[in-house]
């Protein structure tokens, strides 16, 4: 497939179409539903919009302005770094990413790596959590042995990119968190720390972890930014380690939030090598490496106990929906709704 080859009419109208109708919309004031009500007595102007900039890279200066929204962390934020910035894009620059972002996602899965489970097509987060799953369940189980997991936090992901080693992405302050475009931007981005892992690997300066004999080695899972690495620790590994995390930052700007990144041993693992090891890294140790993604992966003892925030969280969304007036076929769809997204 050709990407630089004209973007057509069907392109531009799959795209706006695309679109959640009610999504926010940018400094215009006009959502996506606008658009799609009027379509036929706007089709052709849009279109023809659309094709310019993809053509020639110029639009109006209008189309580019955007509303930036901070949006909180947590319930009560207390510092500049609890929010997120959220860019609330026009709607015809959103039209224009999206023409990009349907021809792009589809060779995505040639070009990234098997390990990256974040916006590509035919992988899921699911499968990052299982795979977490099984790897720290392994970890847990061998008693006395040399297996490792850390858990990688980069500070401000998409604010820090630096895209002057790209040639050919020259934003002035990192990526738009909204533009629709910007996610598959930032995997190419840590596609370049999946490399260097890769490459360490095969020239056996750290070893990945196998859940069984005969199955795969399993060095690190990325979902976008969040990132986890297995394998087996020594001082060189870690040392390995190190210098990826180090050579990698420079190169693409990221820095590590040292707060939200954890170091975890096998139970029984010699204290004397733990202590060299974390220093090497500078990163706290946890017995617990708690959720990833959202859910629980690191599951010792009762998987009740593990799984009650999510039985809590449900309890309190319907608690708050309980002095509606509702039938009963309207509560079981406000419970599938709540379930579904959570």
């Amino acid at each position: 497939m050709r990407l630089d080859r004209l973007f057509s009419a069907a392109e531009v109208k799959k795209a706006m179409f695309n679109m959640h109708c009610l999504k926010s919309p940018g400094t215009d004031g006009f959502t996506a539903d606008s658009f799609q009500a009027y379509w036929e007595d706007v089709e052709e102007l849009v279109v023809d919009s659309v094709q310019q900039f993809l053509r020639t890279g110029n639009t109006l200066k209008e189309w580019n302005q955007t509303l930036l929204v901070l949006i909180s962390k947590v319930r009560v934020p207390e510092r500049e770094g609890q929010f997120r910035p959220i860019s609330l894009c026009n709607t015809v620059y959103k039209c224009i990413s999206m023409c990009m972002v349907n021809r792009l996602k589809n060779i995505l899965p040639g070009l990234i790596s098997e390990n990256q489970h974040a916006f590509i097509p035919s992988r899921y987060m699911e499968d990052n959590i299982l795979l977490s799953h099984e790897l720290m369940h392994l970890i847990n189980s061998k008693k006395g042995s040399n297996f490792t997991a850390i858990k990688i936090d980069m500070s401000k992901a998409y604010d820090r990119v630096d895209w002057r080693t790209s040639g050919h992405f020259v934003p002035q302050c990192g990526l738009r968190q909204g533009d629709p475009l910007s996610p598959y931007l930032f995997i190419f981005c840590m596609d370049i720390h999946s490399i260097m892992l890769s490459l360490a690997e095969d020239i056996n300066q750290f070893k990945g972890l196998k859940v069984s004999r005969r199955s795969p080695s399993i060095s690190y899972l990325f979902f976008a930014d969040d990132a986890m690495l297995f394998f087996k620790a020594d001082e060189e590994s870690y040392l390995c380690i190190n210098v990826i995390l180090l050579r990698f930052g420079k190169a693409s700007g990221q820095q590590l939030n040292l707060q939200k990144s954890f170091i975890k041993f096998s139970p029984g693992f010699d204290n004397n090598k733990r202590l060299v090891l974390k220093s090497i890294l500078s990163m706290p140790e946890t017995d617990n490496m708690g959720t990833h993604l959202g859910a629980p992966i690191d599951i010792q003892g009762k998987k009740s106990l593990a799984f009650q925030f999510l039985v809590d969280r449900v309890s309190d969304k319907l608690v708050s929906c309980a002095s509606l007036n509702l039938s009963q076929a309207a509560k079981l769809v406000l419970i599938n709704t709540v379930l579904v997204s959570i």
